[in-house]
């Protein structure tokens, strides 16, 4: 059994983010660490033809907003996802549906991750 507790951020007067944390996890595993090598690689203009500009709106509001925060950030885009990291790892992975402004997102945030906690700290 997993428990995710879901908090909603209102970015503008129309775009609002959740968060999901795992407060809970007895499955006794740990996921597996996705790399950017697991997909091939695409670039914008891929998703641009694939996916509503809307849903691709959501995944760059979520970037600008962790460059706000002067968190270092990096887009890769695979055939399959675009994987949200840092120089190290990947930890959210954005899914653009066809659904205008719909964007399923996975992420794999640790509490004792120091980007959850710069995340969870109030703006300035």
């Amino acid at each position: 059994m997993i428990a995710v507790q879901v908090g909603a951020f209102k970015l503008d007067e129309s775009n609002v983010v959740l968060h999901g944390v795992t407060v809970l996890d007895v499955t006794g595993e740990t996921p597996e660490a996705h790399t950017s090598e697991e997909a091939e690689r695409t670039d914008r203009k891929y998703w641009e033809k694939k996916r509503d500009f809307a849903s691709l709106a959501v995944m760059d509001k979520i970037a600008t907003a962790l460059k706000a925060a002067e968190l270092e950030e990096r887009l890769s885009s695979n055939k399959h996802h675009v994987a949200l990291g840092s120089t190290d790892n990947n930890f959210c992975w954005f899914h653009p549906r066809r659904t205008v402004g719909f964007c399923h997102i996975q992420d794999e945030l640790w509490p004792e991750d120091e980007l959850l906690s710069n995340l969870q700290k109030p703006p300035h």
